[in-house]
């Protein structure tokens, strides 16, 4: 009877109408899961880069200050070694200064002490011929 097989053929069209709509309420709901999971992925990707970023230039600013600071010790220790040096060489020339002083001393000294002997060698002398003289004149 074709009252019966168009009454099958409208409840399999309904059934198979409400299968494809579960199948695209379930491929929606896929799509709509797959979207969060990207979205997440997105942001979680975003705040990667942004600390990666972040530390990036957190380690270029302390590179900065330890090259800024490098520099300043090598500079401090360039003038530190200049002063170190011209010290030096002024002590070096005060030692040379009271080393020619010294020898001049010492070789005032051998003067002084070379003519003490001649005054005591001529005192000597003097002495003998006072002695002589005196002798001489209680003979």
């Amino acid at each position: 009877d074709a009252e019966g097989a168009r009454r099958d053929l409208e409840s399999t069209r309904r059934k198979h109408a409400s299968e494809l709509a579960e199948a695209q309420r379930t491929h929606e709901e896929a799509i709509n899961a797959a979207a969060r999971r990207l979205d997440q992925a997105k942001a979680a990707h975003a705040k990667a880069v942004s600390d990666l970023e972040s530390l990036l230039g957190q380690q270029e600013t302390l590179a900065d200050k330890y090259r800024l600071e490098a520099r300043r010790t090598a500079e401090r220790s360039t003038a530190l070694v200049s002063e170190i040096r011209a010290e030096n060489e002024r002590l070096t020339a005060r030692s040379a200064e009271a080393a020619a002083r010294l020898s001049a001393l010492e070789a005032r000294s051998s003067y002084a002490e070379a003519t003490e002997k001649d005054l005591a060698a001529a005192n000597a002398q003097l002495q003998h011929k006072l002695k002589a003289a005196e002798s001489r004149a209680a003979e």
